[in-house]
């Protein structure tokens, strides 16, 4: 029969390009071709890949033949209104468990999950921001419903008829053939639920509009509401509390016209999510943090990215309130207990986390003997506040370090001591210095300052003017002695101590 063969080779090819298609495109560590596949494709400012794949499944959709479903119920909105409501009402426990799930299964996924970076989609404007946004809230709900459960699911569920478990089997194997085809193995375990909910919305109502809007809403709480679960925590109850509000009030409405008084059901069904909601609260908020703290520390030690990168995303959840105080400390204790791992040639990164979560702390539990190489850690990276900041800190421990590795170091006293902004701190790091330390100290700061040292030193109090201080003032500034004249007799008698009139 030419139609028969003609349907037959359509959906052959239809399977065939879509399981291409996701194959293609699995993430890079997955498959031997992925790692170019995925070169040629840079995932920044947003990745056209994802997008090609989408098309490709849309016109999957379009070539595969269309199979009528049986027999369909109305109140298509119904189903539609109530799968919303249960995304928004589960959607706090799915951020749990990509947590849970990144804490012993770090990947790419995962580090987007827990680190947001700048360059993530929620974070790139522009033009990039509105494809990147489009492609994930729109094409890629739009795509994917048209083919696994406009197309695959219908023709399954036909197939498989006359079987004892025929329909049952058809959302499952639909539905696990949509995870798979998310490639990584977290969004995997998101997303096969997600399939679930959305096959049986597909069954229940017989229409394929509301599985895409559903789909597009899980994606765009994924999206925007997940980097904001954890900043703001409070997020979770008002999220939970909106989807048991949409449950109960599309479910009242199904049932109306069979059960006129079911609306008393609802809102004892409804008050009764809502207590649960308040009283599991505190619970979920330990849950979340608890469970950030074990993932960011997996990314922290296993995450092979440069430094540099990964602490321009702690830097991002610090600017956007993600990084409490409660969960700097929490990681800090964890990465004294299980560090980073030290190689042959060196490893600063358990220097540099520790300094970017709490720099202050870092130099009050550094050895003495460590003092030397935190301080050569904390110049691999790029000038940052929070590692300059530790420097400081560890400069007024250990003086004698700081002014050997300024010494052989000399780019990076503007960062560690900038002396527009900080000039109190310099004085403080001059103060605790001595011997001759402090005459290389001041080497290092006239080397960076030339000429600008003059109104640091002056600053001294009487008692802590050394001859290196008189020597470097006098040898080096033609208006030292006008300058001292200002001062109090004191520090006058201190600075022109031993030196000819």
């Amino acid at each position: 029969m030419p139609g028969s063969s003609t349907r037959s080779l359509r959906l052959n090819l239809a399977l065939g390009f879509a399981a291409g298609a996701v194959l293609l495109a699995a993430p890079g560590d997955q498959l031997p071709w992925s790692r170019i596949v995925h070169a040629a494709f840079p995932a920044r400012p947003w990745s056209l890949l994802p997008v090609l794949v989408s098309l490709v499944l849309l016109l999957c959709a379009l070539l595969m033949p269309r199979t009528e479903l049986g027999r369909k119920e109305r109140q298509a909105g119904d189903y539609t209104a109530m799968a919303v409501g249960l995304l928004l009402l589960s959607e706090p426990l799915v951020h749990l468990l990509v947590l849970w799930w990144s804490a012993s299964h770090p990947s790419l996924a995962s580090s987007d999950a827990v680190l947001p970076g700048a360059g993530s989609t929620q974070a790139v404007s522009g033009w990039a921001g509105v494809v990147g946004i489009a492609e994930v809230s729109l094409l890629a709900p739009v795509a994917e419903e048209a083919f696994f459960r406009g197309r695959l699911l219908p023709w399954l569920d036909v197939a498989w008829r006359q079987s004892r478990w025929g329909r049952p089997a058809a959302v499952l194997v639909s539905s696990l053939a949509f995870a798979v085809a998310h490639a990584d193995p977290m969004l995997a375990f998101i997303t096969l639920p997600l399939g679930l909910l959305l096959a049986v919305v597909r069954l229940r109502s017989g229409a394929i509009g509301g599985c895409m809007l559903a789909h597009a809403c899980h994606n765009s709480l994924f999206l925007f509401v997940g980097p904001g679960l954890i900043s703001t925590p409070w997020m979770a109850p008002v999220l939970a509390t909106g989807g048991a509000v949409l449950i109960s009030a599309a479910w009242l409405h199904h049932r109306q016209a069979q059960a006129p008084r079911r609306h008393l059901h609802a809102v004892a069904v409804m008050l009764s999510c809502l207590s649960v909601i308040v009283l599991s609260y505190p619970l979920y908020r330990q849950l979340a943090d608890a469970l950030w703290v074990r993932a960011a520390h997996q990314l922290v030690v296993h995450w092979d990215i440069g430094n540099d990168t990964l602490l321009d995303r702690f830097e991002e959840q610090r600017r956007h309130g993600r990084l409490d105080g409660v969960r700097r400390a929490a990681l800090f204790d964890l990465l004294l207990d299980q560090p980073c791992q030290v190689m042959a040639l060196g490893n600063p990164r358990q220097t540099l986390m520790l300094s970017e979560l709490d720099p202050r702390r870092l130099a009050q539990l550094t050895a003495p003997l460590a003092a030397y190489d935190r301080f050569l850690d904390l110049i691999e990276s790029r000038p940052r506040e929070q590692l300059s900041t530790a420097a400081r800190a560890l400069g007024l421990r250990f003086p004698s370090d700081l002014a050997a590795v300024l010494t052989v170091h000399p780019e990076v006293v503007p960062s560690w001591l900038p002396l527009a902004s900080r000039p109190d701190e310099c004085l403080a790091q001059l103060e605790a210095t001595s011997g001759h330390q402090r005459r290389m100290l001041l080497s290092a700061l006239e080397h960076a300052y030339p000429g600008e040292l003059i109104g640091l030193l002056l600053r001294l109090p009487a008692g802590q003017i050394t001859p290196f201080d008189r020597r470097h003032l006098l040898g080096t500034y033609a208006q030292a002695r006008s300058r001292i004249a200002e001062l109090d007799a004191e520090r006058q008698a201190a600075w022109l101590s031993g030196v000819a009139p």
